[in-house]
């Protein structure tokens, strides 16, 4: 069964704010707020492939990019929560190194 458009918008806002979730629970564990403020932004070319950039907004760069796909599946497929905290955990510690 496919799903609409107005049904798959919003799982992928769902899939943000477990996102989100775990942003606030990353910044905790690591001791850096500022990872909390992270918010999704999206740019031309991520409209174009299909993703969503992880955008911090006292710096103004992109942390992190997740596939829509991923945001969309992540709600109701629990298997997903490890990779995408995967991705986050390497993404922000990266970006922070970098810009720190």
């Amino acid at each position: 069964m496919m799903t609409s458009p107005e049904e798959y918008e919003r799982q992928i806002e769902v899939g943000k704010a477990a996102v989100k979730e775990v942003l606030v629970r990353l910044a905790t564990e690591s001791t850096r707020p500022e990872i909390s403020h992270v918010e999704f932004f999206r740019t031309a070319k991520d409209f174009d492939n299909s993703q969503e950039s992880l955008w911090d907004p006292v710096n103004r760069k992109s942390v992190a990019k997740l596939n829509e796909a991923d945001l969309a599946d992540l709600p109701g497929t629990p298997e997903l929560h490890p990779k995408i905290e995967a991705q986050l955990r390497i993404a922000l510690k990266q970006y922070y190194v970098v810009t720190v």
